[in-house]
């Protein structure tokens, strides 16, 4: 089985509705869809916004449902150049940007005590993703910056950080939360954003219609991806 989560519903519901997903089971903080999809077993709930809840989300999915993969899909912001607004952002890792404990001597997104910094997204998920291609979007591999903070200035210091400091591509506010929670588990894990805007202020003038073509887009990219898992 492949968990799939997204922060809010509508991230999510092209999804649900392409698996079939009529059979619906409570939990503590969501309601999880369970179908098919390309003829593979999912489950497929929304997580909440910020890491926090969508920590909690992952950590209650993979309880209940012990899937084999776990996908964390939605839109961001871009922060890189070359970055267009629709276009589909693979993450390569995942780094939490305003976990900073410096003071101590950590660099920014490492969690003191732990070995955790750079969450890696899982390679074998990622090389499938190579040989996908958007039908009117680029594909972009990088990392996800991840706090909790929406970011909407473009001249602010924390936005240059986030790109010259850390490399970032996009910036959210669920993926490394996520992407840990499956690491602590044993869970194989891929972000996939869409970007929504560029962080600093611009977007869609429909963002409601955008979050609907992206998730619509969505059902293609995990379509590419549960084909080709064995």
């Amino acid at each position: 089985m492949t968990g799939i989560l997204g922060a809010m519903r509508e991230e999510v519901e092209a999804l649900v509705e392409a698996s079939g997903g009529d059979r619906r089971e409570k939990g503590s903080l969501t309601e999880y869809h369970l179908g098919r999809i390309e003829g593979k077993d999912v489950v497929i709930a929304k997580s909440g916004v910020g890491k926090v809840l969508s920590a909690l989300s992952a950590a209650e999915l993979i309880m209940r449902y012990r899937p084999e993969r776990l996908i964390f899909a939605g839109i961001a912001g871009g922060i890189k150049e070359g970055l267009n607004i629709g276009d589909l952002v693979v993450g390569t890792d995942c780094l939490q940007y305003d976990m900073d404990v410096r003071g101590l001597g950590y660099p920014v997104g490492a969690i003191p005590f732990t070995p955790y910094r750079e969450i890696p997204g899982d390679p074998e998920l990622l090389r499938i993703m190579e040989s996908y291609r958007g039908e009117d979007y680029a594909v972009h591999f990088g990392r996800v910056l991840t706090g909790d903070t929406f970011v909407t200035d473009r001249d602010s210091p924390l936005r240059q950080k986030l790109f010259s400091e850390l490399d970032g591509a996009v910036v959210e506010m669920e993926g490394a939360s996520v992407a840990l929670t499956a690491r602590v588990y044993n869970v194989p894990v891929l972000v996939l954003r869409f970007v929504s805007d560029a962080a600093d202020g611009r977007a869609p003038k429909n963002f409601q219609e955008f979050l609907a073509v992206a998730s619509t887009h969505l059902v293609g990219v995990l379509s590419h991806l549960l084909r080709r898992i064995p």
